[in-house]
């Protein structure tokens, strides 16, 4: 444990992680890495642990059947797996993002366009009514 002690008239007097100085940084930095790191192993063990149980579970006799009568592995008669989803796509769906056509991205433009439009057309009306008010009661010099 890194502890920082400074000599004061008193004595000796501790100073916590925050008060320690700019050389607690990267012991810290490198304490919190490592713990994170072991906390990730270990929440990833625990998935796989529970992927294995349920899968026995749910399917006890099967697995030692199939091994029993046939060890070779058998092509893949089933259905087509789905397609590899590129990890970029996975991360940007993953934040909220999502793929948009052409035409939904021409539609949602057309859409803001007329709220901008009805926006400005709102503005020049009351530009043009304070005009008016502006014009008839003031005195004209033309």
């Amino acid at each position: 444990m890194y502890v920082n002690l400074t000599k004061k008239r008193s004595g000796l007097v501790y100073r916590p992680g925050a008060q320690a100085g700019a050389r607690a940084i990267l012991p810290g930095a490198t304490t919190a890495a490592v713990a994170c790191v072991l906390l990730q192993l270990a929440f990833n063990e625990l998935a796989v642990a529970r992927v294995k149980y349920v899968s026995r579970s749910l399917h006890p006799s099967s697995h030692t059947i199939q091994t029993s009568l046939n060890p070779r592995p058998q092509s893949n008669t089933g259905p087509p797996l789905e397609p590899v989803i590129p990890f970029l796509k996975r991360v940007l769906t993953g934040l909220g993002l999502r793929e948009v056509s052409d035409e939904e991205y021409l539609a949602t433009m057309k859409k803001r366009r007329d709220v901008y439009v009805k926006q400005i057309r709102k503005l020049e009306r009351q530009i043009d009514e304070e005009r008016k008010m502006g014009g008839s009661s003031g005195d004209s010099s033309d």
